[in-house]
């Protein structure tokens, strides 16, 4: 699994609120913040929770990141940072940012990660090996060998090869 920058001794809260902090977001703002995003990734239950105290360190001494909360918490602080630095011209990047996570959350990140392009502050950049993951966005490219094949607004992409299906694409790319 993917390493992620969570404390074992803070609570979820306290890490948004850590990490708010680092960036100077204004204690108001970020308050707001918080609970906007703790409800939209459905975190609200997990808000006190010490994650040692709840789900425990690995044997290695590291977090078991593949329990559901822990994606979603290291979202958060990414959507914290993003979504409150209004001066800034943010690039998101993420890899694989839904992996871990329910499907009702899963849809529910897709509807902020095109909220924050579609207000034009933020670009957002995923990786991901999951096809119906990246019809989701907006414009796809895709790469072998290290080389951008193509990138190209989804709508146009599916317009151009006659299909929505993103592997049959890719396969013909790549032909």
């Amino acid at each position: 699994p993917q390493n992620m920058c969570l404390f074992h001794y803070m609570t979820v809260s306290e890490q948004l609120q850590f990490f708010g902090r680092i960036y100077q977001i204004h204690q108001e703002t970020l308050n707001w913040r918080i609970g906007e995003l703790l409800q939209r990734l459905k975190l609200a239950e997990y808000e006190n929770r010490e994650s040692q105290d709840e789900y425990g360190p690995t044997k290695a001494g590291f977090l078991d990141l593949c329990i559901d909360p822990f994606p979603k918490i290291d979202l958060a602080v990414s959507f914290i940072i993003c979504k409150t630095q209004q001066a800034l011209r943010i690039c998101l990047i993420r890899d694989e940012p839904t992996v871990g996570i329910d499907p009702v959350v899963r849809q529910d990140i897709w509807n902020l990660l095109n909220e924050l392009v579609s207000k034009g502050d933020q670009t957002v950049l995923i990786t991901t090996h999951c096809w119906s993951e990246a019809s989701k966005a907006s414009t796809l490219g895709f790469m072998r060998n290290g080389q951008i094949l193509l990138e190209q607004s989804t709508s146009r992409l599916f317009d151009d090869y006659s299909t929505s299906d993103i592997e049959h694409i890719f396969y013909h790319l790549c032909s």
